[in-house]
């Protein structure tokens, strides 16, 4: 087991920073069936894979312009779009579990939170939390926040599934949503993105829209919805879905705060009721065993105390073999696998 050790304090560097074309600095980290991306004007891209052995991921939003799911805040009688409009200034920070930035005006303050979370028969991180708080105001103002999220799965045949099954192919506004909706590739039914709508654990919208993402995109705030219209704009674009969730605002005094998050992820988890925060330990280790690094820095050297956790916990699956499940041999294997990998690539290093 120490060289395993000795192997894992090498290659323990979780989360990294890379430009992008755009020169603009972006975060990106794996942790089980999911990949995120953030970049430093808060725009996003998250994706899924079904096969954590030989990851494939697959965008669950438009990944070819990220700038089409919008957060747009609505601050009194201004609307702002998060990372276009100046009023708020990001700061971006690497989480443990996450990536969260903070954004920061003359009137309030609001903190956004990406986490990775498991759902409830999952080893496997397979979806995020997506969180928002305001706080620090200035003085007593309405806030309140809209949410356009740009799917794209499902736009061959049908865009949406409710929790019954029952596709949704038109327009459609509730004021009291399902559950959860599900936008779902038509090739396989294992990839897709399910985003949780009720739950106890998150605030309901005040108001769900799948509608044309050009419709929703012209209105800056409120939008007239037409029940049973196509998701089509001649000829602007063609069979374009997005939904939109509203959180109509609330009055803030000085000192208080409001939270707003949303729950989802890849459709193998089914649902995100029960989820919880962080990602179990062996997918934790298959994660970082998909790393490399060179030194060990302070970081690294804090991380140890994790890593003995997680060896402890393989040596005690292995010698108690009829308690493990496939999906837990599939992941063993795996990172066995990457760490052997990884072990020969030191040993025949200059």
């Amino acid at each position: 087991m120490k060289s395993l050790k000795q192997l894992l304090t090498g290659i323990l560097a979780l989360t990294f920073l890379s430009v992008s074309a755009t020169g603009l600095w972006s975060w990106q980290m794996d942790r089980g069936k999911m990949r995120l991306v953030v970049d430093a004007q808060g725009h996003f891209s998250l994706y899924s894979t079904s096969d954590v052995v030989h990851p494939l991921y697959v965008p669950l939003f438009w990944a070819v312009d990220p700038t089409t799911t919008i957060v747009t805040v609505k601050l009194g009688n201004q609307n702002l779009v998060l990372g276009k409009d100046k009023t708020f200034v990001p700061h971006l920070q690497s989480l443990a579990n996450g990536v969260q930035i903070t954004w920061v005006s003359p009137q309030v303050q609001l903190v956004e939170t990406w986490e990775f979370v498991v759902s409830e028969h999952s080893p496997l991180a397979d979806g995020i939390k997506w969180s928002f708080e305001f706080a620090k105001n200035a003085l007593s103002q309405e806030v309140g926040l809209r949410i356009i999220l740009d799917t794209y799965l499902g736009e061959k045949k049908d865009a949406f599934f409710d929790p019954a099954g029952k596709p949704i192919d038109a327009e459609t506004s509730w004021q009291t949503p399902p559950t959860f909706l599900i936008s779902r590739s038509p090739l396989r039914s294992d990839l897709g993105l399910l985003v949780m709508l009720s739950d106890p654990s998150s605030p309901v919208p005040d108001r769900t829209v799948v509608a044309n993402w050009q419709r929703l995109d012209n209105t800056s705030w409120d939008y007239k919805s037409e029940q049973g219209r196509d998701f089509n704009l001649l000829p602007y674009s063609y069979h374009d879905s997005a939904l939109a969730l509203w959180y109509q605002p609330q009055l803030l005094l000085p000192g208080s705060s409001r939270e707003i998050s949303l729950v989802m992820g890849s459709v193998t988890a089914g649902t995100f009721k029960d989820s919880r925060i962080g990602s179990e330990n062996l997918g934790f280790l298959l994660d970082t065993s998909k790393k490399s690094g060179s030194s060990l820095d302070i970081e690294v050297r804090k991380a140890l105390a994790v890593v003995d956790n997680v060896l402890m916990q393989i040596k005690e699956r292995r010698s108690n073999p009829e308690k493990l499940n496939p999906q837990d041999l599939q992941i063993l294997q795996a990172t066995l696998d990457q760490l052997e990998q990884q072990r020969q690539k030191l040993l025949t290093a200059p």
